[in-house]
C-alpha cells in the first residue's frame, strides 16, 4: 500500500509546481519543494518515529516526501533550459540528473551505516533533513548565468 501511495504522489508532484514554475521564477519553485522535504524529514519523520509510525501520518508523509520528489523533476528541466539555453539542454539536464540521482545512490548508504551504528533511524532522519537543508541554501544562492557576449 505504501508503495502506491509514494507512486500516486511521485505521479501528481509535477502537475501543479509545474504550473507554478511557469509563472513565477523557476528557482524560487524549487526552494519551495525542498523547504517541503525538509519539512518532512525535520518534522514529520522524527514525530513518526517518536509515534510509533502511525499508519495515516505514514501514508501522508511517503505522499509528500514522493510528491516533492516528482515536483522537482517536473521543474528540474525547465529551470536548466532557462540557465544555460537550449542548445545543449540535452547534456546539461542529463549532468543536474546525474548529480540528482547520484545521492539516491550514496544517501541510502549513509543511512545503513547510521542505523547500523544507532541501532534507529534517528540520526538517518536528521542527517537527511541537514542535506535537504544545504541543497535549499544552494539552490537560493543560485543564480542564472550572464548571456554570453558576441564575438567580434
Amino acid at each position: 500500500m505504501t508503495l502506491v501511495i509514494g507512486a500516486c504522489g511521485n505521479t501528481s508532484g509535477p502537475i501543479l509546481p509545474g504550473r507554478m514554475s511557469d509563472r513565477a521564477r523557476r528557482i524560487r519553485v524549487l526552494g519551495i519543494v525542498l523547504g517541503i522535504l525538509i519539512g518532512i524529514w525535520v518534522i514529520a519523520m522524527p514525530v513518526l518515529y517518536a509515534a510509533g509510525a502511525t499508519w495515516g501520518a505514514l501514508y501522508l508523509a511517503v505522499f509528500v516526501g514522493y510528491w516533492s520528489y516528482g515536483a522537482q523533476l517536473s521543474v528540474n528541466g525547465a529551470a536548466t533550459a532557462d540557465s544555460w539555453g537550449t542548445r545543449n539542454a540535452g547534456i546539461n539536464y542529463g549532468l543536474l540528473f546525474t548529480s540528482w540521482g547520484v545521492p539516491g545512490i550514496i544517501g541510502p548508504r549513509i543511512g545503513g551505516v547510521l542505523v547500523d551504528k544507532d541501532h534507529n533511524y534517528q540520526a538517518a532522519f536528521y542527517t537527511a533533513a541537514v542535506l535537504a537543508a544545504v541543497a535549499l541554501v544552494c539552490e537560493m544562492f543560485g543564480r542564472r548565468p550572464a548571456a554570453p557576449q558576441p564575438v567580434r
